[in-house]
């Protein structure tokens, strides 16, 4: 678990929803980092919340059956730190 990560998401929880207050921790942790969160519908991906790019290179996880997040400048956070940090989004929002 990023445990950085994870604390300033309950942090922010306690003022926002799950998912503002996972986006806020993930540009305070990684500034710069362009994400975006999806609604799941079967295949089709569906804009939730966060940033709106353009950029064609990006990358997607799938953190819950209901919940995707895609991440477009994957470079900031740092690669060995990316599957930690996708594991503790994935505690936050079971």
């Amino acid at each position: 678990m990023h445990q950085p990560l994870f604390d300033k998401v309950m942090l922010y929880q306690e003022l926002n929803e799950i998912i503002p207050a996972c986006h806020q921790a993930l540009q305070d942790m990684y500034p710069g980092v362009k994400v975006r969160w999806a609604r799941i519908y079967g295949h089709r991906w569906a804009f939730q919340y966060g940033d709106r790019f353009d950029e064609l290179t990006s990358i997607q996880f799938k953190i819950n059956e209901n919940t995707g997040v895609i991440i477009s400048n994957e470079e900031l956070i740092p690669e060995q730190e990316l599957p930690v940090v996708i594991a503790t989004l994935r505690m936050c929002l079971p």
